[in-house]
């Protein structure tokens, strides 16, 4: 039997945890009740305080240290007031499978950049520590990740290749989720002054968006190279009091063999809905690797450790 996912395409406020939660929670409650059958939701990139790169850098700091929090995997007890505890409740309330963040994961001395997926039993069951971090994320002190980013959902039969942002612009971090035997990847981008995906950009004198021409060239290339469906989440930060000013981005389905879904992507005259995607884990299978490239993809992911990844990319 297909899975039924649902996407959030969801404004929120930038630095603003408290109203975020409350508007996050209503649209996942209107989601599950208008769409029975939805086992996992996923909300908006930057779900809570909104990306790094919209702050002024030393802001960013402050925001680092003020927002970061442990990130217990498995039955443990919990700090009620973190957002971790908030995404359990909301993933036993509704009874679904949340995936959400990133959030700022502390780790002993380290920080890390985290998606988190969570069970309807109420706790984190896995999470993925971003791997391809920018050259603002590394000046801001964000750690590596070294896994490739899959989650495994056992109790649906459904594995998720998920990335966040840079991740995008490297082939061999597709080919690890390749290699796990993902059915479908999940990605949140929000626009940011990128190396590798371009600059933002202005969609209107009151909207800031990204090259999404580059964009899309990347996500075509990613979904023909792993043969899976890719969505591209999105949606959009209110960066200035009353909503006059956003940064935003589309929620973008992908298919292999058909290229982008136009008639599937959300805009930002979209926010507030959703998108629903259905993912037969039987029939929504990756291309066959060579196992060369499957020994070689692991071992990118690695390199990170020793903070080579982007240097060996960027020599060629």
């Amino acid at each position: 039997m297909p899975v039924k996912i649902g996407i959030l395409h969801e404004k929120i406020r930038l630095d603003a945890k408290r109203s975020n939660s409350k508007r996050l929670e209503e649209a996942l409650r209107r989601l599950v009740e208008e769409y029975s059958g939805v086992k996992v939701v996923v909300l908006p990139p930057y779900p809570f305080t909104g990306p790094l790169s919209v702050y002024e850098e030393a802001k960013a700091k402050r925001v680092i240290w003020s927002n970061a929090e442990r990130v217990p995997v498995g039955l443990t007890k919990i700090k009620q007031s973190s957002i971790i505890a908030t995404l359990t409740k909301w993933s036993y309330r509704y009874g679904v499978y949340i995936i959400g963040g990133p959030i700022i994961e502390r780790a002993g001395p380290r920080v890390y950049l985290s998606l988190l997926a969570v069970s309807p039993g109420g706790f984190v069951f896995d999470k993925y520590r971003k791997v391809g971090l920018s050259r603002l994320e590394e000046r801001l002190g964000i750690s590596y990740g070294k896994k490739p980013g899959v989650l495994n959902i056992e109790e649906l039969k459904l594995v998720v290749g998920v990335f966040i942002d840079e991740d995008l612009a490297y082939p061999e971090f597709f080919r690890a989720i390749q290699a796990e035997s993902s059915n479908i990847i999940i990605g949140f981008y929000m626009p940011h002054e990128s190396y590798y995906l371009g600059r933002v950009k202005n969609k209107s004198a009151s909207i800031l968006t990204a090259d999404l021409t580059l964009i899309n060239s990347f996500l075509l290339a990613r979904s023909k190279e792993t043969g899976l469906p890719i969505i591209l989440v999105g949606g959009a930060v209110e960066i200035a009091e009353n909503g006059e000013r956003l940064i935003a981005m589309p929620t973008i389905p992908v298919e292999p063999d058909t290229g982008i879904i136009e008639d599937e992507i959300r805009d930002v005259n979209d926010l507030g809905s959703h998108l629903i995607v259905e993912v037969d884990t039987n029939t929504s299978k990756p291309r066959q690797l060579r196992y060369p490239d499957i020994v070689s993809s692991k071992l990118s992911c690695k390199a990170v450790e020793e903070k080579t990844w982007r240097t060996s990319v960027e020599l060629g």
